[in-house]
């Protein structure tokens, strides 16, 4: 498969999902008039959500939210 075109955080949703997580995202404004990206990935009885200013954040910061919760068997 070609990378070298796809936007990182198409990249980490692929790798993701080959890992058997559920993933999901939206934006929505908070009260100060920002607008911030919620990311969450689910695997049995595991959940975990994370936010960011861009798409790309959110799901970045997910990834590596995953990465520890891999090691601690999640």
């Amino acid at each position: 498969m070609d990378y070298s075109r796809r936007p990182t955080w198409d990249i980490i949703t692929d790798l993701l999902h080959n890992e058997g997580w559920s993933l999901g995202w939206a934006l929505y404004g908070n009260g100060q008039g920002q607008t911030i990206w919620q990311a969450d990935a689910s695997r049995g009885e595991v959940r975990l959500v994370a936010e960011g200013e861009t798409l790309s954040q959110a799901i970045g910061e997910l990834f590596r939210i995953t990465r520890g919760s891999k090691a601690e068997g999640a």
